[in-house]
């Protein structure tokens, strides 16, 4: 529980839809709206991701937006391990998982000069250091077949070495929480649910800042 400073009354808003839009380079688009609750802006987490739409049930997406196919959520969450982008307790576990490991920092999610907020005084003193050895990481499975693959099954590299923990995947397209200096250019495996073991490479996203001091943490 929570206590808020000032007096907000809270209640539940049914009438929208949430949608993401994006293509190979999502630029900012200001459709015709017709409902003024409805709302139209770039992902603030990343530029060039995707657009956020949240959508008065008045709003027809197909008129608004002609040019669009609609998929399901499956494309878009390959699109986000593809890009490295995190989201929920699936990528990022309660009580398993750090701002910074998660890369919340690069996503505008933690703000350093303003605000209060548990665990605060960890993140910031870790931020501060500039030592972070693990981190969310887009992964390509290697396999020609579909796989099964459990979420939180250890990683290890081609040393032998452990490495981090598979978060989750879709299809040969995932994210692991990675010790970065461990994971590059190097195979990495993993066990599928029958035992076998699968191995992937991790990659770092075009979108972090400072990459090269990243890899020698």
């Amino acid at each position: 529980m929570y206590r808020l400073r000032k007096k907000v009354d809270i209640a539940l808003y049914d009438e929208a839809e949430t949608w993401a839009m994006y293509n190979s380079k999502t630029t900012e688009v200001k459709p015709d709206l017709v409902d003024k609750k409805s709302i139209v802006v770039l992902d603030p987490r990343i530029s060039g991701f995707a657009s956020r739409l949240l959508l008065h049930q008045s709003e027809n997406i197909s008129e608004l937006f002609t040019n669009c196919n609609i998929v399901d959520e499956s494309d878009y969450r390959r699109r986000r391990y593809l890009w490295g982008v995190s989201e929920g307790v699936t990528d990022m576990p309660v009580g398993d998982s750090f701002p910074l490991e998660s890369n919340l920092a690069f996503m505008n999610g933690v703000s350093f000069s303003k605000g209060c907020y548990l665990g605060q005084e960890l993140t910031a003193r870790t931020h501060y250091t500039g030592v972070i050895r693990k981190r969310l990481m887009p992964v390509d499975i290697a396999s020609s077949t579909s796989i099964l693959i459990d979420n939180g099954v250890s990683v290890k590299n081609e040393d032998g070495k452990n490495t981090g923990k598979l978060r989750s995947h879709i299809g040969n397209n995932g994210l692991a929480l990675l010790r970065v200096s461990l994971s590059q250019n190097k195979k990495l495996i993993v066990n599928d649910k029958e035992g076998n073991d699968i191995e992937m490479t991790a990659r770092i996203p075009e979108w972090w800042p400072n990459k090269e001091n990243l890899l020698i943490q």
